[in-house]
């Protein structure tokens, strides 16, 4: 029968085999008959096991299948991909929250490490982020015991780094909603030693700027930092000539207890 020739790991042209093709193209039942004969229940493809091609293209059947049956049939399911991608950065990435909380679920069961770096030094949540996938970094941020919500990513950056940096006011709100119950470092330096509020005020992200300003006698925000060359974001607004915030960190100086005269070593 036709099942003999699943054994046969790069029976198609481009490495794939057919637990590859039916987990990609959500082929639930053929994978399942083809995942119970196969011998080699981890077969990889350019990097990628069946699973991740499961969940980089949302097929939530498939990966739950694969969850379910993990311990039983050995399947391997902290595999990265040839980008350091584990299946639940390839969630995050794409958006695919139903899955994102099956991994959650399924992550002390199965030890699946869900503060993994990928080769871009970013985890999941950080993925979630940087993608604007806010309904999963709220999924995340719901259940986070499982998780460091502080780890510093690319070039030191945190997932409240990247939601000013990108102006995602929704997600950057977020992230300062759960601050206090999560012990969220909404001070956290990059590695330029500069501030979510820094990154802000540097690139004129005047409404993300404005409700942090609101929220950081609350939230213990440090509006007076200095990066790396002793700049203050409000030298970065000033420098790069964003107007509507300088005058607005004028406007609440005394009360947040701006320092407007402070020196950078320029």
């Amino acid at each position: 029968p036709w099942l003999r020739i699943v054994n046969i790991p790069t029976i198609l042209q481009d490495g794939d085999t057919y637990m590859h093709l039916a987990a990609r193209y959500g082929q639930t039942d053929m994978f399942e008959i083809i995942l119970i004969e196969a011998e080699d229940k981890n077969p990889k493809c350019r990097g990628k096991t069946p699973f991740l091609d499961a969940c980089r293209k949302g097929h939530i059947a498939i990966a739950l299948m694969i969850l379910k049956k993990s311990d039983a049939l050995k399947i391997e399911v902290n595999t990265k991909n040839n980008y350091g991608y584990t299946a639940f950065h390839l969630v995050c990435w794409k958006g695919h929250s139903e899955i994102a909380e099956m991994i959650m679920k399924y992550s002390l069961q199965l030890n699946i490490d869900l503060n993994s770096i990928d080769y871009d030094s970013q985890t999941a949540f950080q993925k979630a982020c940087t993608n604007e996938h806010i309904e999963i970094a709220e999924v995340i941020l719901k259940d986070s015991s499982k998780l460091n919500i502080n780890l510093n990513g690319s070039r030191g950056k945190t997932a409240f780094h990247f939601a000013c940096e990108e102006g995602n006011l929704d997600l950057a709100e977020l992230i300062m909603k759960y601050s206090s119950e999560l012990k969220i470092d909404l001070n956290s330096k990059d590695s330029d030693d500069e501030t979510a509020f820094h990154l802000a005020c540097w690139l004129g992200q005047f409404d993300i700027a404005e409700v942090i300003m609101k929220k950081a006698l609350e939230l213990k925000i440090d509006m007076n930092s200095k990066g790396k060359w002793g700049n203050t974001s409000f030298h970065n607004a000033c420098e790069c000539g964003h107007f509507r915030i300088v005058e607005m960190m004028i406007e609440h100086s005394e009360s947040l207890e701006l320092d407007l005269k402070a020196k950078d070593s320029h």
